[in-house]
């Protein structure tokens, strides 16, 4: 599988809606939380905080995906995500849908940001 990582603090040249593929250390795991959409229903949703070798952070949001419930990350794990969707929220980007989730792989950028 080969990655093209972006850096965090490029993500402003990234544009709402791309794909990217994201390599960085989980800094914060929220509780899962319940939200009500306009139309009624309450979808689950957990935060979870990525710092990458810039020191730059982002928000990695799921919503009712089985990954919430299911996410065997750790604070100070590293994370790569796979084709994530970049979102913007009120001027905010954000992270979601994810095609792969990997935590604590074994290739060498991550072996070198949990050193």
């Amino acid at each position: 599988m080969e990655f093209e990582f972006i850096k965090l603090k490029n993500l402003a040249d990234v544009n709402k809606d791309q794909t990217i593929d994201i390599i960085g250390i989980i800094k914060h795991i929220g509780k899962v939380q319940t939200s009500t959409t306009a139309k009624g229903a309450i979808l689950k949703r957990k935060e979870i905080v990525i710092i990458d070798d810039t020191k730059s952070k982002i928000s990695l949001i799921l919503w009712d995906t089985p990954q919430i419930d299911n996410f065997e990350g750790t604070v100070n794990d590293s994370i790569i995500l796979k084709n994530v969707q970049v979102f913007d929220y009120y001027g905010v980007k954000n992270l979601g849908h994810p095609s792969i989730t990997l935590i604590n792989s074994n290739i060498e950028e991550a072996k070198r940001l949990t050193q």
